[in-house]
């Protein structure tokens, strides 16, 4: 969430609770399919809001984890996920949703990208050729219609395309354990 308050999260959240049920179970489903992912949902780790950041910000700026917090840091985002409501349905699709939710601001930074309106629309890009939800395409839809009017950006329906085939090409992040790679160099 937006420590300054530029966005409501929790009522992004709650849209998104609404319209990708579904898409949690096939996360879920995904999750299963790969060795972390099942380790993953089995022993369900979670970034610890309260500790999490000040822990990484002592890593070097070069490591993933001090990539990480400095992000979060620089941005004035927090780890802070409270509003979002239970998903109707498995144990392991509520857990899918706390890791997406949790690891989307690391997509940024593994991407490479701020938190422009712009950069925004290519993680979704991104992360809907990985999991497909409907709250995404509606955010990289409005990032096509907003951005198409703006001057100076023709190329977004480039940059998307080649988000989108990144994604496609990536190594299924959310199964990543991130939580044993903190200390490891950024390239």
């Amino acid at each position: 969430a937006h420590a300054n308050g530029a966005y409501a999260l929790d009522d992004v959240h709650g849209v998104q609770d609404f319209v990708d049920r579904r898409n949690f179970e096939r996360m879920a489903r995904r999750l299963a399919q790969h060795a972390p992912g099942r380790t993953l949902l089995s022993e369900r780790p979670h970034f610890d809001a309260s500790s999490l950041l000040p822990q990484l910000a002592a890593l070097p700026a070069s490591s993933l984890g001090g990539a990480f917090a400095r992000f979060m840091a620089r941005n004035e985002l927090d780890l802070n996920l409270t509003g979002a409501g239970p998903v109707a349905g498995s144990p392991q699709a509520e857990y899918a949703k706390l890791r997406h939710r949790e690891t989307h601001d690391l997509v940024h930074v593994l991407l490479g990208l701020g938190v422009s309106p712009r950069d925004e629309v290519l993680v979704q890009a991104f992360t809907m050729a990985q999991n497909p939800r409907w709250l995404s395409l509606g955010i990289v839809l409005g990032g096509l219609v907003r951005h198409a009017r703006a001057a100076g950006e023709p190329a977004l329906a480039k940059d998307l395309v080649r988000a989108f085939r990144a994604g496609r090409r990536a190594t299924f992040l959310l199964a990543l354990p991130y939580e044993k790679m903190w200390a490891l160099r950024q390239r």
